[in-house]
C-alpha cells in the first residue's frame, strides 16, 4: 500500500473525540430506558429507546471508519512494527487500568442495583473476577477490537506481502470506483461479510472459544474499518466520498433508522428474521450516517481551537471513566423515584462534567495520564490555559 498519504485531517480528530463522548448520552438512555442493560428501571421510555437506538446505529460504524482511516495513515509513516508497538501501548495499557480499576467499581455498583449489600457484593466481585467474560472488559469491549484489527494490518504490511496487498487492494478499489454501481456492490460486499461472519462466530461457537473476551463487534464494525482504510488509501476516495448527495444520505439514512428504531420499540430485534436482517442492513446504516457524520464535522471543526484540542485530548480518559459515572448516578436517581427522563438529563450533564473534571486532574498526574492513556505527557487542559493567561498580563508589564 504505496499512494501518499493525505494530510491530517483535523475535523476527523473532532469527530472521533466527539464519537467517543457521545458513550455518555447512549449509555444514560440505555440507563433510563427500560431495555435490559447492567442497569435500570421497569418502564419503558419509548423516547430514549428510540435515542439510544439512533446513537447505537451509526456511532460506533463512524468511528471505526475514522479509526481505520487515520491507522492507514501513520502505519504508511512509521511502519508495521514501530506502529503496532504504540497501538500496544496507547491502547493496551488504558484497556488493562479498566479492566482491573473501573471494572471493578461497575460490578460493585451493578450488584448494589439488584439488592446485594456487603458480603453479597463481594461475592459477586469474585465470581466476576474467576468467570472471564464480557464483564471484565464492559465498555472497553472497542478496544480489544481495535487492538484486533491493528495487529491485522500490520501484518498484512509486513514487507513480505505489502506489495501483494497493495496491488490487490488497488485493483479492487479501482474497479469499484469505476463501476457505475460500485457503491452499491460495496454496501452488497460489506453486509456478505457481516452476514456470513456472524453465521460463522454462532454456528463455530467463537464466543466461547474466546471465552466472550472478544464480542460480535468484531464482526459487525469490520466493514466499517475497512472503509476507513478505502478511504485513506487514495486522496480521491475520500473526496468521492465526502461529495455523496446529501438528499439520498438522508433519505437512506432515515429509512433505516426508521427500521431500527422501530424493531427495538415493538421489542422484535431478538427474532431470528430480524436478527439477519439488522445484519444486512448494518453497514448500510453506518456507512449513511457516516457520511453525514463527516459532512457534519467539516463545518463544526472547520478551525482548531483550544476547546477542540482539549475535546481530542480529552476523549479516551472521558469514555474511560463515563460509565462507571453513568451507572452511579443512574442507581442514585433510580432508587429515589426520579422520572426517567429527568433522571436521564441530569446522569448525562454530571457525568460530563464530573468526567471532564477527571481529565483535568488526570492530566496533571504523569503516572495517571500513563494508565488512562498511554502517554505521559500532558495534554491539553483548561486549567493549565487559564492558568497560562493569568500569567500573561504579569508576563508583559515585566
Amino acid at each position: 500500500m504505496t499512494a501518499a498519504s493525505p494530510p491530517r485531517l483535523h475535523y476527523l480528530d473532532g469527530l472521533r473525540a466527539s464519537l467517543m463522548v457521545l458513550g455518555i448520552p447512549y449509555h444514560s438512555a440505555l440507563a433510563f430506558s427500560g431495555l435490559p442493560w447492567l442497569i435500570g428501571t421497569d418502564a419503558p421510555s419509548p423516547f430514549l429507546i428510540a435515542f439510544a437506538e439512533f446513537l447505537h446505529i451509526w456511532r460506533m460504524p463512524t468511528f471505526f471508519i475514522v479509526a481505520g482511516f487515520f491507522a492507514l495513515m501513520v502505519i504508511r509513516r512509521r511502519g508495521p512494527r514501530r506502529w503496532y508497538a504504540g497501538r500496544l501501548q496507547r491502547l493496551g495499557i488504558p484497556l488493562l487500568f479498566g479492566v482491573v480499576v473501573l471494572s471493578p467499581i461497575q460490578w460493585a455498583i451493578i450488584a448494589a442495583s439488584r439488592g446485594a449489600r456487603g458480603r453479597s457484593i463481594w461475592d459477586f466481585l469474585v465470581e466476576q473476577w474467576s468467570h472471564p467474560g464480557s464483564y471484565w472488559t464492559m465498555h472497553l469491549w472497542f478496544l480489544v477490537v481495535l487492538l484486533i484489527y491493528s495487529g491485522v494490518l500490520a501484518l498484512l504490511f509486513a514487507p513480505p506481502i505489502r506489495r501483494h496487498v497493495a496491488r490487490a487492494t488497488a485493483a479492487i478499489t479501482s474497479r469499484m470506483a469505476g463501476w457505475r454501481f460500485g457503491l452499491l456492490a460495496y454496501l452488497a460486499t460489506s453486509s456478505a461479510i457481516v452476514v456470513v461472519g456472524l453465521a460463522v462466530w454462532t454456528v463455530g461457537g467463537i464466543a466461547g472459544l474466546l471465552s466472550n473476551l472478544v464480542s460480535r463487534n468484531l464482526v459487525i464494525y469490520a466493514p466499517s474499518f475497512l472503509t476507513g482504510l478505502v478511504l485513506a488509501f487514495r486522496p480521491a476516495y475520500l473526496e468521492r466520498f465526502m461529495q455523496l448527495r446529501r438528499t439520498p444520505l438522508l433519505v437512506a439514512g432515515l429509512a433505516t433508522a426508521a427500521y431500527f428504531i422501530g424493531m427495538a420499540l415493538a421489542g422484535a430485534s431478538d427474532a431470528t428474521v430480524a436478527l439477519v436482517t439488522q445484519a444486512v442492513l448494518w453497514p448500510v446504516a453506518g456507512l449513511v450516517w457516516a457520511a453525514l457524520a463527516f459532512k457534519v464535522a467539516t463545518r463544526v471543526f472547520r478551525e482548531r481551537s483550544r476547546v477542540v484540542d482539549w475535546l481530542v485530548d480529552s476523549s479516551l480518559v472521558v469514555y474511560l471513566v463515563h460509565q462507571p459515572l453513568v451507572l452511579g448516578f443512574a442507581l442514585l436517581f433510580i432508587g429515589a423515584g426520579v422520572p426517567s427522563l429527568v433522571g436521564f438529563v441530569l446522569t448525562v450533564i454530571l457525568t460530563a462534567v464530573v468526567a471532564g473534571v477527571t481529565y483535568e486532574l488526570v492530566n496533571c498526574v504523569p503516572v495517571l495520564r500513563f494508565l488512562t492513556t498511554g502517554s505521559a505527557a500532558p495534554g491539553t487542559g483548561l486549567l493549565s490555559g487559564i492558568r497560562m493567561r493569568r500569567r500573561a498580563p504579569e508576563a508583559s508589564t515585566s
